[in-house]
């Protein structure tokens, strides 16, 4: 008999810990979660990226005009700066980046371009860059400065390495490499060999595009 009722009380011990342990859960089960489940981080892709990193550049005020020049009428800036394209950019695409724009800064502009005096409106346009900034076009020719002009009117740029030129009021690259006079006789200093892609010096500083 004393067998039998221990046996008893102890069935009873193990229900009533089952009880329990069923009342103190939740509708769905346990109330608490394994740890390795509790608050887990959202998962990270698999790689980041990182924004391109901006070129320097510059942009311009008060809109673009033709200028005169010992190469005739150019396309420069409202004050005068000279603008250059470069040779391989023919399809319409900067292909100037990293140490090329910084010899040769692209111009930027904030709002779309103005033409304010010799130039045909409908060529001035603008392009997206890598970085998204916008960058002005004449014609099917991105524009650039050169680092090497400290100043306006100095075109020290034309014919570097034999693929930078200004570019004139109708669009098409300036490629002559000798100045020549009204006269006809030959003036002025031939096309500098100086600066490249690496060259720095002087320049402008940097500019945001559109918005």
């Amino acid at each position: 008999m004393p067998k039998a009722r221990n046996a008893r009380m102890a069935g009873f011990g193990v229900l009533a810990a089952l009880v329990l342990a069923a009342c103190s859960s939740g509708p769905g089960g346990s109330s608490q979660q394994p740890a390795d489940q509790q608050q887990q981080p959202p998962p990270q892709p698999a790689y980041t990226t990182t924004p391109p990193v901006r070129q320097p550049a510059q942009g311009a005020v008060g809109g673009f005009k033709a200028g005169t020049s010992r190469y005739g009428a150019i396309l420069t800036d409202a004050r005068g700066r000279t603008l250059y394209a470069f040779a391989s950019d023919a399809n319409g695409r900067s292909n100037c980046y990293q140490k090329c724009a910084q010899a040769w800064p692209p111009v930027v502009a904030q709002s779309p371009p103005q033409a304010v005096g010799g130039l045909n409106p409908a060529l001035l346009t603008a392009v997206a860059r890598q970085d998204g900034r916008m960058q002005v076009m004449y014609g099917k020719w991105p524009l650039y400065y050169f680092s090497g002009d400290q100043q306006a009117g100095q075109t020290n740029g034309q014919g570097v390495k034999g693929v930078w030129f200004v570019v004139g009021a109708s669009g098409k690259l300036v490629k002559a490499a000798t100045a020549t006079t009204a006269g006809g006789s030959s003036g002025g200093a031939t096309a500098t060999t100086a600066g490249g892609y690496g060259s720095s010096g002087g320049g402008y500083s940097s500019g945001g595009g559109y918005g």
